[in-house]
């Protein structure tokens, strides 16, 4: 039984360049360091928008993470630390490295291998599975090349052996695992403690795990005893928040973790809580409830995502944006993607090769602008920046009357006509500039 269709883990490297501030700060650790791009090059802003490290790199994850980040600059491949230094060295068949985490990492070879290595370059575990997917601070669910799962701890030993159907992530200390079309679950050493008796089985949450067999579902406490006080006729979530949903008589109902009715739900369809709100579906438009199931934003949005640090991505005719717990527009319906990352100080928003960064209150930190390399004369003169920005203000978004504009003159190999290969950068500039402010 394959209960989980695992994983499609795509590490996105834009390839544009970024730009400048005369006022770069040095030899300080950054918690958070941000990818931006001008002009074909790749560079890192903090949380306040300030360029940290100057655009010099091919390609770079999207943010730092344990104080290192990985990066390219030609056939280069490392991990560099906050002043843009590499600090190790990799080998060119690893194509990309995910967020670290605990100082261990996800990476990815050329031909699409997973593998997972430490903050120090040292393999750990070898690029020859197929998937692997982190379970935030526990480790790794594993998939081999017959797409048999398993499970790894921080240090890449194995806790569950690849040889099973489906493993969850850990929650209260048991995850699940499926075999022979079969559930029951496992603690942290690799020890099963509840026998592989359910059809189908959810994580643990609030102490009690929703499981079903012989066609009916049920709450169990972490010894596998069946919780006798839930009696309904279907449940709809397992506990999260203290909250979950069942049906009863026909209607959905909220109770809490001692089987108590708290609302009746006027809902087509739920799902469940997270940082307080739940998601629920009502004439095929998504809103929100409260802890008390009474409704927080009415069903009007084509689709509605979990609740992060009391903010939903919706969409609106394809587009993504971001509302804050009482329906407030925070980011219009205008990107591809919008990513509400609850560790991250910033919300990223990308849109083809582009990454537009804002704060929490939806003011803009910074937009890439569109295009590849920027091709400038040997000296450039102010005439020629000032017709460059005038022929991109149509990309950019006005804050406030502001236009936040970014350029880069690159250093022009004069026999082939293409930067360096060193990637050096000769000159960075950064203006921000308002529409009725003419002076360079």
């Amino acid at each position: 039984m394959k209960t989980i269709n695992l994983f499609v883990l795509t590490v996105i490297f834009f390839t544009i360049a970024a730009c400048s501030s005369s006022d770069r700060e040095t030899n300080i650790e950054f918690k958070e360091l941000y990818r931006i791009q001008v002009g074909g090059k790749c560079g890192f802003i903090n949380e306040n928008g300030k360029l940290i490290i100057e655009p010099q790199y091919d390609m770079a994850y999207c943010f730092f993470s344990d104080s290192v980040c990985f990066a390219q600059v030609g056939e280069r491949k490392g991990l560099i630390n906050s002043n843009g230094e590499y600090i190790v060295e990799l080998e060119t068949t690893i194509g990309g490295i995910l967020q670290f985490k605990n100082d261990v990492a996800i990476f990815i070879t050329t031909d699409g291998k997973h593998g997972v290595i430490n903050k120090s370059g040292e393999i750990i575990l070898p690029a020859i599975y197929k998937d692997i997917l982190r379970d935030d601070d526990s480790g790794f669910i594993v998939m081999d090349t017959l797409e048999n799962m398993g499970y790894i701890n921080n240090q890449g030993d194995f806790i569950i052996t690849c040889k099973y159907d489906a493993v969850h992530q850990f929650n209260e200390g048991l995850t699940m695992v499926a075999t022979s079309s079969k559930c029951g679950y496992v603690d942290t050493t690799g020890t099963w403690v509840i026998d592989s008796l359910y059809d189908d089985a959810r994580d643990f949450g609030n102490g009690l795990a929703r499981v079903k067999r012989n066609e009916k579902w049920m709450f169990i406490d972490h010894n596998g005893k069946e919780v006798d006080k839930f009696q309904f006729d279907e449940i709809l979530t397992g506990f999260t928040c203290n909250r979950a949903f069942i049906k009863k008589d026909n209607r959905i109902e909220l109770i809490d973790t001692n089987g108590k009715k708290i609302a009746n739900i006027d809902a087509d369809s739920v799902f469940g809580y997270h940082d307080g709100y739940a998601t629920f579906q009502k004439n095929g438009k998504y809103g929100k409830l409260d802890s008390t199931g009474v409704v927080a934003i009415q069903p009007k949005y084509e689709k509605l995502f979990q609740t992060e640090k009391g903010l939903s991505i919706f969409t609106k005719n394809n587009k993504q944006g971001l509302i804050d717990s009482t329906g407030k527009v925070i980011i219009e319906a205008k990107h591809d993607i919008v990513q509400n990352d609850n560790h991250l100080t910033l919300l990223s928003c990308i849109d083809e090769d582009r990454l537009t960064y804002y704060d929490r209150n939806g003011k803009l930190v910074w937009k890439d602008m569109q295009g590849a390399s920027i091709v400038w004369p040997e000296n450039p003169t102010k005439n020629d920046y000032i017709r460059y920005f005038d022929s991109r203000l149509s990309e950019l978004d006005p804050i406030e009357g502001i236009y936040y504009v970014t350029f880069t003159q690159m250093a022009v190999d004069r026999n082939n006509d293409h930067a360096s290969s060193n990637g050096s950068i000769s000159k960075f500039v950064a203006i921000a500039r308002s529409l009725d402010n003419n002076e360079f």
